[in-house]
């Protein structure tokens, strides 16, 4: 009988001290949830946060792009090509402004500029081609190829815009 009592004594420990390591288990567990839950939290909140800029931006541009766009409608074809080379001649001064900094730049931060505005010049004379059609198509036909050289253009200012904020002055 003593070694019965003995027994179950020593099992009641046995299942005692596996409840407390259950429950220190549990409140590990329950710390490493509400941790990744913390920093998921912080990431998505991060991501969201982005996104949300994103389309502050894109929206911005739509609305420039439609004010732009109403502004123009009745616009003639010779106002348009002049409105257009005076948008082209700015931009090109400024492309010309990042190669210079370029110039005065050092090892891999150089070469991503120059190849940056090796990409500027490449979109720029896609534009230009563009512009040329519109230039060269008749009074009937010109307002067909606009839409190609906005679309064009807005695209090559967004990507010099993108690349003048990565480069630090």
């Amino acid at each position: 009988m003593k070694g019965l009592n003995l027994t179950l004594a020593l099992s009641s420990f046995l299942l005692a001290s596996a409840m407390v390591l259950q429950a220190e288990n549990r409140s590990e567990i329950k710390e490493d949830v509400k941790e990744t839950y913390e920093d998921t939290k912080d990431y998505t909140g991060d991501k969201v946060d982005d996104m949300k800029d994103a389309v502050r931006d894109e929206k911005k541009d739509v609305k420039e792009g439609y004010r732009d766009a109403k502004a123009n409608a009745g616009e003639k074809k010779a106002e348009y090509l002049e409105r257009l080379q005076g948008k082209l001649d700015d931009l090109d001064a400024k492309i010309d402004e990042l190669k210079t900094k370029a110039s005065s730049m050092k090892g891999d931060s150089k070469n991503e500029t120059y190849k940056k505005v090796g990409l500027l010049k490449k979109k720029r004379r896609e534009v230009g081609k563009k512009f040329d059609k519109v230039k060269n198509a008749s009074d009937s036909e010109w307002k067909r190829f606009k839409a190609g050289s906005e679309e064009a253009y807005n695209d090559l200012h967004r990507t010099y815009e993108d690349f003048k904020a990565d480069i630090k002055d």
